[in-house]
């Protein structure tokens, strides 16, 4: 008896871990190559987040400004926010705060609408995940990601998309300077631009620092 309750509160241990330690539905939708499932998945889970947080949500005055009217609730004396108002309310600057959750949400989402080929969402999923995090080096990669979106625009080089690819990859590489194919790369389309001086900065710092230089660069 004593042995079968030890395999039973095993098992409930292994269950536990097991729930704790399965991914989200979206990254498996997304490991599979269903995007477009993955995309839903993100949807439904941001949903659930605003349903959950709307309910006796207070309004924070100073953080936080809309353009609708806030409803009075008559059993407190303070503002209380609606689903609808708290989905559309409008953050005073681009920091909302941390929260990885979000920010895992959209950054899914963005990568999943890439492979769409959806660049409009994909940038629009990518700047909604920064608003949820504090910048740190380790996320030079969501920059490089929104630069190859631009980059992925048709005849990109003669387009506004150009510039943008240009500051997100030049951020990706201020971010990570230890990174230096972001200086190859710079080097490469700067020399498209009237600013060849950072070019050659860019091509100099890539190869007095890159482990194994392509040949053809000399």
């Amino acid at each position: 008896m004593k042995k079968l309750l030890i395999i039973i509160l095993l098992l409930n241990i292994s269950f536990i871990y097991a729930q704790k330690q399965k991914e989200p539905e979206y990254k498996i939708l997304f490991k599979q190559g269903k995007y477009k499932k993955a995309i839903k998945a993100v949807n439904k889970a941001i949903r659930a987040i605003y349903n959950k947080r709307v309910s006796n949500k207070i309004l924070p005055d100073k953080e936080y400004i809309s353009d609708k009217p806030i409803k009075f609730s008559q059993s407190s004396d303070k503002y209380i926010l609606n689903k609808k108002l708290f989905q559309s309310r409008k953050v005073k600057g681009f920091f909302i705060k941390d929260d990885k959750q979000m920010y895992n949400l959209h950054y899914f989402a963005a990568q999943s609408y890439q492979k769409l080929k959806d660049q409009r969402n994909a940038l629009n999923n990518f700047y909604q995940a920064l608003r949820y995090r504090t910048i740190t080096k380790a996320d030079h990669k969501i920059f490089y990601d929104i630069a190859q979106t631009y980059k992925a625009t048709n005849n990109y080089r003669k387009t506004s998309s150009f510039q943008a690819y240009l500051n997100a990859l030049e951020a990706a590489y201020t971010i990570n300077p230890d990174k230096f194919s972001y200086s190859l790369e710079l080097a490469k389309e700067l020399y498209y631009t009237r600013n060849k001086k950072r070019a050659i900065f860019h091509l100099k710092r890539y190869m007095e620092n890159a482990t194994s230089p392509s040949p053809g660069l000399y």
